[in-house]
């Protein structure tokens, strides 16, 4: 009888068990599926789920997150993409940009495609940087937005630019292949916003 009983047991669990899903969108521990160069990073599993994009605003470049908090698509734009393709892909969550050129640029001509509060840089055709400011789902992997105070980041190895012309000029160093995201803190308390890669500042 306890032998019945326990085979019963084994041909449950067996009905039960789930195959092996090989991709990387799941609904537990995986967070999403990266469209590019099949990557993954860590998200907060606790979070409440969201209806529109989040960027994560990476030192090499962007990670656009789509959909809700389950099985969320990605989107990888880094520095050196190709323009058209930049611009489409960030086209198709914030609509139509206002697209400028300087030439000016003291790294040379660049073109600018402004969507508000994210804005994305080019030269020679490729995406080279990205500034943003306050805005919704605009975040770092490590939780900084550009309307955090300066405190919080200086927690976390943010230093003011000695003798910049810059007023209140910051950098966060030892982010991705040697690149540091940049950024502008008012009355050094309160950052306005957040810079990475190329972009046309002027000294």
């Amino acid at each position: 009888m306890r032998l019945a009983a326990f085979a019963a047991l084994l041909a449950l669990t067996a009905c039960s068990s789930k195959p092996a899903d090989d991709t990387l969108t799941t609904d537990t521990v995986k967070p999403f599926e990266v469209q590019r160069d099949a990557q993954t990073k860590r998200v907060d599993q606790n979070a409440a789920p969201s209806t529109g994009p989040t960027f994560a605003l990476n030192a090499d470049g962007l990670l656009v997150t789509h959909g809700s908090a389950k099985g969320r698509p990605v989107t990888l734009l880094q520095f050196g993409d190709e323009q058209a393709k930049t611009i489409a892909a960030l086209s198709s969550d914030l609509g139509q940009p206002k697209e400028t050129d300087n030439a000016e640029c003291g790294a040379g001509p660049m073109h600018f495609a402004d969507f508000g509060p994210l804005k994305a840089s080019f030269q020679g055709d490729k995406f080279v940087g990205w500034v943003a400011e306050a805005g919704r789902g605009l975040n770092t992997g490590d939780g900084i937005s550009p309307d955090k105070p300066f405190r919080f980041l200086e927690r976390i190895g943010a230093r003011m630019v000695p003798k910049s012309t810059l007023d209140g000029e910051f950098v966060l160093e030892g982010s991705v292949k040697g690149n540091n995201l940049g950024g502008i803190v008012e009355n050094g308390e309160k950052v306005r916003m957040l810079f990475a890669g190329s972009n046309c500042f002027f000294r």
